[in-house]
């Protein structure tokens, strides 16, 4: 274990409690006063309790229930039920690769997977030729989100709107073979 580089005492501890108050000018004075790098000021002030930690660690019970309920609860309702902010349960999802919709395509990816112009597919869900949903992000121009069920309705209703040589053969059985 690397040896210690900055050591706090009575002193310096009295010191970061009379002047932190987390701003800028406050935490380079502290780190020009006591000869330390600024990260070392403001980690000792988390150890004092005047900084808040970045977030609390999760337990297995809270990821655990985020996995199970992240697809059919709104993130406020779960940032409520854990006791989190609505970006730290945002996060932590991403990062545990948790997605709200597990079914389905954006109309790029469907495009991709049958081998046209994603503004052909858009056209299509603007025609109502394919069932389609906002994923309610909250972003200005929402994707959409179409589901196998979906994607299987419209190729069994307008076929000759695909050319399906273009298409990804495994994809099209996968999906075709699905009931």
């Amino acid at each position: 274990m690397p040896a210690k580089k900055y050591y706090f005492n009575d002193f310096t501890d009295r010191l970061i409690r009379e002047r932190y108050d987390g701003t800028t000018v406050a935490i380079d004075g502290l780190a020009t006063s006591l000869n330390m790098p600024r990260w070392a000021v403001k980690r000792r002030a988390q150890v004092l309790g005047l900084a808040r930690a970045k977030e609390k660690p999760w337990s297995q019970a809270e990821v655990d229930y985020l996995e199970a309920n992240y697809h059919c609860r709104s993130i406020l309702t779960l940032a409520k039920n854990l006791k989190r902010s609505t970006t730290a349960i945002a996060l932590k999802a991403k990062r545990q690769g948790i997605r709200k919709f597990d079914e389905g395509y954006t109309a790029s990816s469907l495009s991709q997977a049958l081998g046209i112009d994603s503004h052909k597919v858009s056209q299509w869900i603007d025609m109502g030729l394919i069932k389609a949903s906002r994923r309610h992000t909250q972003r200005e121009n929402d994707m959409y989100l179409v589901t196998d069920r979906a994607v299987r309705e419209f190729m069994l209703t307008y076929p000759t709107e695909l050319d399906l040589r273009r298409a990804d053969p495994v994809w099209l059985v996968d999906v075709l073979g699905r009931a």
